[in-house]
């Protein structure tokens, strides 16, 4: 079933212009047999051709040219001339509803105004004008290619609707009609090139579902997020493996080399050997008698501190006898 959505004729922008381009030249035709069946000159039938159908001519130029192999060349430049034609036909519904306001002016005019912001924040996309003057910052870019495309198949129903109530040929219902279904196309053809953008925006193979891309992206992360588990798990047992296989060897090592026997027979040895040291100096203070000399001398400065104390006070009271007598003699 999508696959069949897929290839409808509405879903290919080629098949789209190719019926926009027949339905104009057969509007352009049927305005001329019926200008011709009307008993009127040849000037005035040219006039009437041009007054009612100008906007078609220059559409037709636009809609062969992208056709070939120089208008797909050059075109960006044939939708600036797009652009400026709707531009030209919004100016001129402006002024005829102006002149002649009535609701199905006010309808063609807010068509063509819509179209003329619908072709602007479209065909412009990528381009150098886009990124200069920053044109996605437009509060009408805001506004998604859905809601320009049901605008332009709801307000074209309604005027399709007054203008069939106002006519009272048969020639009018049928241009109402065919100036009907060219709007239709020509929406859906716009709708298909922003599309068209949008996807090729995000990736030039990407077919602009972001549902796939979602997807996509949160399937990688779980499969990064598995890798990364069985990784650490993987680097977990060989830490663990490598750590006890160094034990292990370390253990041999001191095993096989009787290290353990080696450590104790090295502190046996500094215990003996500073045991011998502790001998040899108490040895050296016996034969020297140092605890003797250490002993007198220190009998000698507690003899000789108690000198000094003893014949401190003395000297005080031989200054107190001599400031006495000094006093008597005055």
């Amino acid at each position: 079933m999508k696959k069949k959505e897929k290839d409808s004729i509405f879903n290919n922008a080629s098949d789209i212009t190719s019926i926009i381009l027949g339905l104009i030249i057969l509007i352009i035709l049927l305005s001329q047999s019926w200008a011709i069946s009307s008993n009127v000159s040849a000037v005035i039938m040219f006039r009437s051709i041009l007054n009612h159908n100008s906007i078609y001519f220059l559409l037709l130029i636009y809609f062969i040219g992208i056709k070939t192999s120089i208008g797909k060349k050059y075109f960006n430049h044939l939708n600036l001339f797009l652009m400026f034609l709707y531009l030209i036909n919004s100016i001129s519904s402006l002024l005829t509803t102006i002149q002649a306001f009535s609701l199905n002016t006010l309808l063609a005019f807010l068509i063509n105004i819509v179209i003329f912001i619908y072709l602007f924040h479209t065909m412009l996309r990528g381009t150098r004008v886009w990124k200069d003057y920053k044109l996605k910052n437009s509060p009408f870019n805001e506004i998604s290619n859905e809601w320009y495309y049901d605008f332009l198949l709801i307000v074209p129903t309604i005027l399709l609707i007054v203008n069939l109530m106002s006519s009272t040929s048969l020639n009018g219902v049928a241009i109402s009609l065919m100036d009907y279904f060219y709007i239709l196309l020509f929406a859906r053809y716009i709708y298909l090139y922003r599309e068209f953008l949008d996807s090729k925006a995000i990736n030039s193979k990407n077919p602009g579902n972001f549902d796939d891309i979602k997807d996509k992206v949160i399937d990688t992360a779980d499969d990064i997020k598995d890798m990364v588990v069985d990784t650490a798990d993987d680097i977990k047992d060989m830490v663990v493996d490598t750590a006890k296989d160094v034990k292990d060897k370390v253990d041999d090592f001191i095993e096989d080399n009787k290290i353990d026997e080696k450590v104790d027979v090295v502190k046996d040895k500094v215990v003996d050997t500073a045991k011998d040291i502790k001998d040899k100096v108490d040895d050296f203070v016996e034969d020297n008698k140092i605890n003797e000399k250490v002993d007198n001398v220190k009998e000698k400065i507690v003899d000789k501190t108690n000198e000094l104390v003893d014949d401190k006070p003395k000297k005080k009271k031989k200054k107190k006898k001599k400031k006495i007598n000094e006093k008597g003699s005055e």
